[in-house]
């Protein structure tokens, strides 16, 4: 094989190798990298002959490829998004939203209590409908649940279309938890999870997400998203937060006499804790707020069970006036909650600990 088809076959796999990179490191990088690479190798096939320009070609090709996942990670995990996040990031913490994209962050958690308490005074429930698509109708107009869920896909979706700001992750964890929720739901004494229905929700979820990658022509909607849960490991602790948040809301099989107040103050206790979460700068922090508010719906659900009779509206033997096994559980939660905190001060601390 003549000198020209060696150096050929090196170049084609070289030029293939930087088709793997990221787009705008191509355009950045790529003609002056093939360039020093057809160069480099056919100084070494002068110098040392096919052998020494096969090994070049090799230890090239091997360093391409490590500089390939290199590449990657760092535009997936280490691009600055849009507006927030600076580049002192892992080392000063997460910036704080301002008072109004903190309410925004808040704002899911009020609109589940607002259509918990409009659920409850609703004459007929949803779980009456008839069967059909007659039933399906009265679902879509009379399920207040159902325009709560609509409604925080509708946040997930500008969010992404602005590049994922950190109030977003509120709508993206309500519409998970919604999808969730909702594909478990009986109608007409039914339960969805034998039909089509089941997966529906999931279904628009991952429409809305694909949606947002193809209005773009990228996937950078999809890196904001895992781009944000590796600069703020905090977000962990809201999924949890968010979860527990909604149980304490949703107050369900509940029946006070002063149920609608309860409901109300819990959900406004939860997107206050949000609020505080948003605005503080240090992780611990912010954890600490959302684990306060986690507590404070805690006690007041205790409260709600111990000032109503439920024992005798279900037929229950009697038993204590007051159980606070929701306020203990919510104390581990609130522990575990916090073991993201520690381990994003933790690296923040060697960022400012290691050389330069």
């Amino acid at each position: 094989m003549n000198a020209s088809r060696w150096l050929e076959g090196l170049g084609s796999l070289y030029r293939g190798l930087l088709r793997l990179y990221p787009a705008p490191f191509q355009q950045r990088f790529g003609a002056e990298m093939t360039q020093v690479f057809d160069t480099l190798c056919r100084q070494e096939y002068t110098a040392a002959g096919a052998d020494g320009a096969l090994q070049l070609g090799l230890l090239a090709l091997a360093d391409g490829l490590h500089s390939v996942v290199q590449q990657w990670w760092i535009r997936i995990f280490q691009r600055r998004p849009a507006m927030e996040i600076t580049s002192s990031d892992l080392h000063s913490g997460v910036s704080p939203l301002s008072p109004f994209q903190a309410g925004l962050a808040g704002l899911p958690f009020a609109a589940f209590g607002l259509a918990n308490i409009v659920e409850r005074l609703l004459p007929f429930p949803v779980i009456a409908a008839p069967p059909g698509l007659l039933g399906l109708a009265q679902i879509v107009l009379r399920s207040p649940y159902l325009w709560f869920g609509i409604f925080c896909l509708i946040g997930l979706g500008i969010g992404l279309a602005k590049g994922f700001p950190r109030w977003t992750a509120s709508y993206l964890g309500w519409s998970v938890l919604f999808c969730w929720w909702w594909s478990n739901l009986a109608a007409n004494a039914e339960r969805w999870d034998e039909k089509v229905w089941r997966a529906l929700p999931g279904v628009v979820l991952l429409a809305m997400l694909l949606l947002a990658v193809l209005l773009r022509r990228s996937w950078r909607p999809l890196r904001d998203i895992l781009r944000s849960l590796w600069q703020d490991w905090t977000l962990a602790s809201f999924a949890v937060f968010t979860f527990f948040a909604f149980i304490f809301v949703v107050y369900d099989e509940n029946h006070h006499p002063l149920l609608l107040l309860f409901i109300g103050t819990s959900a406004l206790i939860a997107s206050a804790g949000v609020w505080a979460y948003f605005r503080l700068k240090s992780s611990i922090p912010r954890v600490l707020a959302l684990a306060a508010s986690l507590l404070v719906m805690a006690v007041l659900s205790t409260w709600s069970y111990a000032t109503w009779d439920y024992r005798a509206y279900y037929n229950l033997p009697a038993g204590p006036t007051v159980e606070w096994q929701t306020v203990w559980t919510t104390l581990v939660v609130a522990a575990v909650m916090l073991v993201p905190a520690l381990a994003a001060w933790l690296r923040r601390r060697a960022h400012r600990a290691a050389p330069g």
